[in-house]
């Protein structure tokens, strides 16, 4: 679910769908942005995983 900055939840709808096809350069760097994009999201949410269950401890010397 997406929301904006002010917490409100986005909701996108579509009134047309149409196939198409992109050329071989154009569909290598879409793919290339989706694989960066997934992997980002695994990050993230393993990161927030290991925040919330950390005990992390600041040593103030």
């Amino acid at each position: 679910m997406l929301h904006d900055r002010q917490d409100n939840v986005v909701l996108i709808t579509l009134d047309v769908v149409k196939p198409g096809s992109l050329p071989a350069d154009e569909m290598k760097t879409f793919v290339s942005k989706m694989e960066q994009s997934a992997a980002s999201s695994t990050f993230y949410s393993l990161l927030g995983i290991l925040r919330k269950d950390a005990k992390i401890n600041i040593a103030i010397t």
